[in-house]
């Protein structure tokens, strides 16, 4: 009992640090002009009225892609310069704050530059792509321990099939039912 109090409030800590973590990154992003960016697509590292920088990872190393957005957006009549700088991936704009609203300037680089499927793909979180990448870890050395007989997935249904079974047998009533468990297995299949 004692062990489980520990193992929660460690865990509870941790995730408190995390959110903290993400909210002292988020404190240094100074997006006064309170522009929508996305994560890894276009992403506003600074703005004051007026002037904008995003970080654009599409554009490091891209030299041809930085002029043709320098290009489209100088023709604008509202927004007054356009630096690229293809060696960081970063464009800051200098505009008429009164004139356009800086969402329009975003919305404009994402057509420019083709990243509304980049916008849309479905992005997992630091820590699914971490479990994902230990579950892989552990399977393959299941794998290879027990030379191509089990995996992750195998000893998952081996285990459902005893406890339904068990479950039929000894504690009929017990929730979920050995017949649950059992389609369960069946449906893993």
């Amino acid at each position: 009992m004692y062990y489980k109090r520990i193992m929660r409030l460690a865990m509870l800590t941790l995730a408190g640090k995390m959110i903290n973590d993400a909210n002292k990154n988020k404190s240094k992003n100074k997006n006064h002009v309170n522009v929508a960016d996305f994560l890894g697509v276009v992403e506003v590292k600074h703005s004051i009225k007026g002037r904008i920088r995003y970080h654009i990872p599409k554009l490091k190393g891209n030299n041809v892609l930085a002029e043709h957005i320098i290009n489209q957006l100088s023709k604008v009549n509202m927004i007054g310069n356009v630096e690229a700088n293809a060696i960081t991936g970063t464009l800051l704009i200098n505009y008429n704050y009164g004139e356009i609203d800086p969402s329009m300037i975003t919305a404009a680089i994402v057509k420019l530059l083709n990243l509304e499927n980049e916008i849309k793909k479905k992005k997992d979180s630091l820590v699914t792509r971490e479990l994902s990448n230990v579950k892989e870890v552990l399977n393959l050395a299941i794998y290879n321990k027990t030379k191509g007989v089990l995996d992750i997935r195998a000893i998952y249904l081996i285990t459902i099939i005893i406890f339904a079974i068990r479950g039929i047998r000894m504690a009929p009533k017990m929730l979920p039912n050995g017949y649950t468990m059992v389609r369960w297995a069946y449906k893993e299949i």
